[in-house]
């Protein structure tokens, strides 16, 4: 039998959660019958395991994107062109492909605070050894290594997540998690701002102290998560027993009825490798995320291209200046506050959009009609900026950019409705792998496409790239049981779901249960308040 974190069984086997041993005392000696109020349940653990989730993200895309930040003075450091540099933003992702099955295996076997520790103080060691790198070769080398750090990390959040939310409740859970991808860059604009004006102590340049600083925090952390994170529902030290006891029964109800909803169908490892929707979902993914992580690499660039009117090449109005060290950090620093400022309306778009899909239980149009959005923004950009300037160019820009990051909530809450168990975590991580290549793929078309000195070819390649992708959104048709499931669970679990016998005779529906309070034995059974 294996076991995750602690020999605590994670909840994939619904009814077999092997409890540790003092949870197993609590569980025999427990007051005959403890009331508990399952709002104040979810709230608690909302507000325990969603604030980890959402810096585990935010020190993932800091340490990622702190590149972009401090691209202007490392390429003139490293004498790199655009295109070398795209590659390098994008390799990072080959080798977050390559870890990313194998590192959520381990997430299984060791559970989700030892294996994120652990994940997190290595990309932190690596990140500030960026700050070493002599030539373009080992830039390269620890862009890949960085990747294979952070492989585990997305769909680890996201498997770990699933341990203790409802499939409705991650909607809106994993979206807020998901908006620290765009805050981050707020954070990491304001963060890089600040110690660029460091430039020149201890004789090393403002983008290597940024480097250093923010892999150092990032081991603080790493080693702060493996202390305080809950491993899963029953030994949530945040909960009374008889509310560990109340969300261990009611995630486990969820999933047997999932399973029983779905005949047992998707719920081994294979099984979610060879689901067709999470391949249809992967590859609309990949398109998108080659805008998210274009835009995400190359915003600073982007903007001193439309501040130096040099954004369409050979349609500029003037050519590129020849800046001292000074200048080139006052440009960084400029370029990373207007990205601030970028980044700004794109979280608030992004958590917006997440929570009016998580309230109307609609996907579709809550995904597919901003990426729409999303993908004529980057069509027309070019065009903008050479009518309305540079004002009109940042506002396309967030623009594109919000219609993109809009895709998170919507689209993440998609696998486990038709995925379950060990296919949740095999699945998702397959899923996350083609939107990596995305990453990989949109930093290196725009910086190959715009060796030339123009963005004009990138933006209209990921303006058609989002185009498609909304048009694979708007027409995604999901497992028929996915409604009902979210119906459910937002009624007090999966469990009072109706299952659907074949054809000749259903069950009737039960009748949805009332809105008080439960009450918990000592032996786990749930009674509830009429």
């Amino acid at each position: 039998m294996d076991k995750g974190h602690d020999g605590v069984k994670p909840f994939r086997e619904p009814g077999k959660y092997a409890a540790s041993s003092m949870e197993a005392g609590e569980l025999a000696g427990a007051p005959g019958d403890e009331k508990v109020d399952p709002r104040t349940v979810v709230r608690k653990t909302l507000g325990s395991i969603i604030p980890w989730m959402f810096f585990v993200v935010i020190w993932t895309y800091l340490d990622r994107s702190n590149l972009a930040f401090s691209a202007l003075p490392f390429k003139k450091y490293l004498g790199l062109s655009n295109a070398d540099y795209g590659l390098g933003a994008g390799i990072f992702f080959i080798g977050y492909c390559v870890s990313m099955l194998p590192s959520n295996l381990f997430i299984l076997w060791l559970g989700a605070p030892t294996w994120l520790a652990i994940i997190i103080c290595v990309w932190g060691v690596v990140g500030a050894a960026t700050a070493a790198v002599k030539n373009h070769w080992e830039f390269y080398l620890v862009r890949f290594l960085l990747g294979v750090a952070e492989g585990g990390t997305f769909p680890g959040t996201f498997y770990h997540s699933s341990l203790f939310f409802s499939t409705h409740e991650l909607t809106y859970g994993y979206s807020a998690v998901s908006s620290a991808t765009a805050l981050s860059q707020v954070i990491g604009a304001l963060v890089a701002a600040a110690i660029f004006q460091m430039d020149g102590l201890s004789g090393l340049p403002g983008w290597m102290w940024l480097f250093i600083l923010e892999g150092a925090a990032t081991v603080i952390f790493g080693l702060a998560l493996r202390v305080f994170l809950a491993p899963t529902p029953g030994q949530a030290w945040f909960l009374k027993p008889a509310e560990r006891r109340w969300l261990q029964k009611r995630q486990d109800d969820n999933h047997e009825a999932a399973m029983r909803r779905t005949h047992g169908a998707n719920s081994s490892m294979i099984q979610g490798l060879t689901n067709w929707r999470l391949w249809y979902l992967g590859v609309m993914w990949f398109l998108v995320e080659c805008s998210i992580y274009g835009v995400l690499f190359w915003a600073p660039l982007l903007i001193d291209a439309m501040l130096q009117g040099q954004f369409s090449g050979v349609h500029s109005a003037k050519p590129a200046p020849d800046l001292s060290a000074k200048e080139t950090s006052w440009n960084t620093t400029k370029n990373a506050l207007i990205s601030c400022a970028v980044y700004i309306p794109v979280a608030i778009t992004m958590i917006s959009i997440a929570w009016s899909s998580k309230n109307r239980k609609e996907r579709n149009l809550h995904g597919g009609i901003p990426v729409l959005i999303s993908g004529v923004a980057f069509l027309v950009m070019p065009v903008a900026i050479e009518r309305g300037g540079v004002i009109a160019g940042i506002i396309v820009l967030i623009i594109a950019a919000a219609g993109a990051w809009s895709l998170f909530g919507p689209i993440w809450s998609w696998p486990a409705t038709f995925l379950f168990g060990e296919a949740r975590a095999t699945g998702i991580a397959a899923f996350n792998t083609l939107g990596a290549l995305g990453g990989f793929t949109g930093p290196y078309i725009i910086g190959a496409l715009s060796n030339s000195g123009s963005f004009t070819r990138p933006m209209y390649v990921l303006g058609c790239f989002n185009i498609v992708a909304a048009a694979m959104i708007l027409t995604f048709r999901a497992p028929d049981h996915v409604g009902d499931l979210d119906t459910a669970e937002e009624e007090g679990g999966a469990g009072n779901l109706a299952i659907k016998a074949p054809a000749a005779a259903r069950t009737p529906a039960a009748a949805p249960p009332s809105s008080g309070a439960v009450h918990v034995n000592g032996s786990g059974a749930v009674s509830r308040d009429s």
